[in-house]
This record gives C-alpha cells, structure tokens and sequence, in this order.
C-alpha cells in the first residue's frame, strides 16, 4: 500500500521518517513502512534510492519485500550497503530483528 501526500511540503523527509518509526515498531515484522520523499538524504553509494516527486510512506508485507531481496541479492546494491544505511533504512525495527535482517543479507555484501 502506499500513502501519498499531493502537497510536496506537506511533511518534512524527517516527519515521513518519524511515522514510518512509529508504524514499524508496532507492525514489523508483519509489515515494513518505507518513506520516500523529494528531500530525502538516503543513498546507497551516493543514488538516492528513497526520493520521490511527492512525500509517501509505503507500507509493504515482509513477504513483498523478500520477492525484492531475492531479485536485488543478484546484484552488488547490499554490497554498498553501510551500517548507517541500515540504521535509517530500518526504522523503529529493535536490533534483534535488525540482526536477523542483515545476517540474511551479509552474504551477498561479499560476493
């Protein structure tokens, strides 16, 4: 699902990244909320993989998201990945799950 604001300074990129933080402490893992928007500073190796013409929050099952790890696996993307990435990536997620998120992703950093 996602959730689109038709003002593009309807919120702020740290407000879009506040209530994902919220949504994902009280969802994941069932669901992961992702914010994308025009002023977002997140990049993997300098690509800003989270802007977007408008502010939104996806909402996506971990389902959905392992069809994404499995088709982004093939490629070098975790392999730019940096500790940081995965602070502002997984909001709101406790480090235990964080650690299994990145224990499933780390052989593919070394490839």
């Amino acid at each position: 699902m996602t959730i689109i604001d038709p003002r593009k300074t309807g919120m702020s990129w740290q407000e879009a990244r506040r209530l994902c933080e919220v949504v994902n402490r009280e969802m994941f893992p069932k669901v992961l909320a992702i914010s994308l928007h025009p002023e977002d500073p997140f990049n993997i190796a300098g690509l800003h993989t989270r802007r977007a013409p408008y502010p939104s929050i996806q909402l996506t099952e971990e389902k959905g998201g392992d069809a994404a790890f499995e088709n982004l696996k093939t490629t070098d993307y975790y392999g730019h990945w940096t500790e940081q990435n995965d602070k502002d990536c997984y909001l709101g997620i406790e480090s235990e799950a964080l650690d299994l998120i990145r224990a499933r992703a780390k052989p593919y950093h070394l490839q």
